[in-house]
């Protein structure tokens, strides 16, 4: 009796450990994308084994996009827990809003330790720079739609959907969209981005640091 008592206890004993080995991090993304960024972090999600992507959409402005980050966060675990959040990511389009809702959202992030993303004007900025690096002169939605539909980027309904053919290359074209970003993400429009004064640093998308945290974070 105490020999299968004790080879019992020793077999409960290492269920636990070998859980927590597995146990993968938990990134909160909030996007007012219902369907085109909604489909590219679903698809994102393969590039990451040690992470899940909970991506949760919503419609409204920037920093009510914070705010409903803010209380996903404060219903669920905090960072310090197994099951919480180790990174937050608010994904909003310039589009047709004023500065100062940007503004408000990122003194919003700023209370969740959260990453306000910027796509100026839009998030196909990001996917024109799988393709190319996005013109200087695409500082408008409807031109970056254009672009991306004459890419063969998206497709479906309003050209809201991701291509059948550009969905493969999500995950490992990532190196290339980076470094196209990085030749329009110029150093005075990074100034401008980071003073929020105004929204003039079009074309422009805060992508790249996305990615750079999610990698560290898949790494670590």
């Amino acid at each position: 009796m105490s020999g299968r008592s004790s080879k019992h206890t020793s077999l409960k004993k290492g269920r636990p450990g070998a859980n927590r080995r597995n146990r993968k991090k938990r990134c909160l993304i909030v996007s007012g994308g219902e369907v085109t960024e909604a489909q590219y972090f679903e698809v994102l999600q393969t590039r990451y084994q040690n992470l899940v992507l909970c991506v949760k959409t919503d419609v409204g402005s920037p920093d009510q996009l914070a705010s409903y980050a803010s209380s996903v966060v404060s219903g669920g675990k905090s960072r310090t827990d197994e099951d919480g959040y180790k990174a937050i990511f608010v994904v909003a389009d310039v589009d047709q809003f004023q500065v100062e809702r940007f503004r408000e959202a990122r003194k919003k992030c700023d209370l969740v330790e959260a990453l306000l993303v910027i796509s100026n004007p839009c998030f196909e900025v990001w996917l024109i720079d799988y393709r190319q690096t996005c013109p200087d002169s695409f500082t408008t939605t409807k031109a970056c739609e254009g672009k991306a539909e004459a890419l063969g980027l998206v497709d479906g309904q309003r050209n809201k959907a991701l291509s059948s053919a550009f969905i493969c290359d999500v995950a490992e074209a990532v190196g290339n969209a980076m470094s196209n970003a990085e030749r329009h993400n110029t150093d005075e429009r990074k100034s401008q981005r980071e003073r929020l004064d105004s929204l003039d640093f079009a074309p422009w998308t805060d992508m790249p640091a996305l990615i750079e945290s999610l990698d560290r974070l898949n790494q670590g």
